[in-house]
């Protein structure tokens, strides 16, 4: 695991990434970058700040050659918020990259903002763990009982009851299967 502190000028940000994808190369296992990279990878990641296109070029071509993945963010779409003298920047600087073999294995694993307390960061909570508790329930729209056959086909699937899958589950295939 890498924790990040960038440096505010381009050639300190350029160095320290050198440095960064140097020390990837020659070390062996899963990795895990992350911190404030003071760079943002396209100009929507700001908000009355300036957008500076050679350190966005920079920084995604570090990306890319050390091959390091980002998930989703989730909460908020900045990390770094401040308010000077009436203009709230915003901007995303800080956050969470992993190497391909954690990307592959978690693919479905996202980056949280959380609230700022004490500091002008949100601080980011990576979550590795699959929250994606199978299919979303099943919906009932009081319209379909106007429909032709309906009724007979809610007591047919009740009659052929299976407990093999959960019933909300079972109930959407056999009336999938008996729309077809």
């Amino acid at each position: 695991m890498i924790n990040v502190y960038a440096p505010q000028t381009n050639g300190g940000k350029r160095d320290l990434w050198a440095k960064i994808d140097k020390v990837l190369q020659e070390g062996h296992g899963w990795w895990i970058v992350l911190g404030d990279f003071n760079a943002v990878r396209e100009s929507n990641e700001r908000k009355n700040s300036y957008f500076d296109h050679v350190c966005a070029r920079d920084f995604n071509d570090f990306l890319d050659n050390t091959g390091l993945h980002e998930y989703s963010l989730k909460g908020s779409k900045f990390t770094y918020l401040v308010n000077r003298q009436g203009v709230c920047k915003m901007s995303r600087i800080d956050r969470i990259f992993v190497c391909d073999g954690i990307f592959n294995k978690r693919p479905s694993s996202c980056v949280r903002t959380l609230r700022k307390v004490h500091s002008d960061h949100a601080p980011l909570v990576l979550t590795l763990i699959d929250t994606n508790f199978g299919p979303k329930p099943f919906r009932w729209f009081d319209s379909w009982l106007d429909r032709t056959g309906c009724e007979e086909l809610v007591k047919s699937v009740l009659l052929d009851w299976s407990d093999m899958d959960p019933p909300d589950v079972n109930l959407i295939k056999k009336v999938r299967k008996a729309s077809d």
